[in-house]
């Protein structure tokens, strides 16, 4: 299915783009620019309401390294201190799982 994003920045951005099976919406847009160029949410949030996917993850932690963001990596992604430990054990691939109980518990 083929829908029109607009992002918002000094002008409009169109952008083309695909809604993929898991309900996430892939652009040609990067997540890095999607987050100069909108209040920031935490990673956590963004992913269970399918606005990023779990594998933005990276550019939400470039983006850490990179600006004043006053709060932790952990604070910024959204993590529990658990959920902290166990994606910094296991890497990225555990962020599903953490999304799946998230949602179970709401």
């Amino acid at each position: 299915m083929k829908i029109l994003v607009v992002w918002q920045m000094a002008g409009y951005v169109d952008v083309n783009a695909n809604t993929l099976d898991n309900g996430y919406v892939e652009t040609e847009q990067t997540t890095y620019t999607k987050l100069k160029q909108k209040t920031l949410k935490n990673f956590m949030t963004e992913c269970i309401n399918k606005n990023v996917s779990p594998e933005d993850i990276n550019d939400y932690v470039d983006y850490w390294h990179t600006h004043e963001t006053n709060c932790t990596l952990r604070e910024f992604l959204g993590l529990t201190a658990n959920e902290y430990v166990m994606w910094a054990t296991h890497g990225n691939d555990v962020l599903y799982e953490i999304i799946k109980n998230r949602c179970e518990q709401k």
